[in-house]
């Protein structure tokens, strides 16, 4: 079970998201409706995966990550990207960040499952290797 941590700005998304990976993964899972939010969801408690909408108003998902990542503590947590409006170039640039993933929304109940499970397993192989 891990501590997953959605950011997401349309309430209805972000509560099935809470609801299925609760349900079908069995993870501990907050939500918050920020940027601004998730930073102080992280503040309170580090979560093993960050699930966030790319586009949101305020701070925007690719903020959030810059923000998460200057925090030495805080620089190995995983971040899931969801979108739906995304031009090419910025999903290029995700893609070749470390620790960071992509989904398209919209997206399969299986499709979630199968991107949070990469990345909760790529990142403790991070984490193993970086503290040993």
């Amino acid at each position: 079970m891990a501590d997953l941590l959605i950011v997401e700005d349309d309430d209805a998304l972000r509560d099935a998201l809470q609801e299925v990976l609760t349900r079908l993964g069995g993870h501990e899972v907050r939500a918050a409706k920020s940027g601004q939010a998730a930073l102080s969801a992280v503040e309170s408690g580090m979560p093993d995966l960050i699930i966030s909408d790319v586009r949101m108003p305020g701070i925007t998902g690719t903020q959030l990550l810059d923000k998460v990542r200057t925090r030495r503590q805080w620089r190995h947590i995983p971040f899931l990207f969801i979108s739906a409006s995304i031009v090419e170039e910025v999903e290029r640039e995700i893609a070749a960040l470390d620790g960071v993933f992509y989904l398209r929304k919209p997206f399969k109940v299986e499709s979630i499952q199968e991107a949070v499970i990469t990345a909760l397993k790529t990142s403790s192989r991070v984490t193993r290797s970086d503290n040993a």
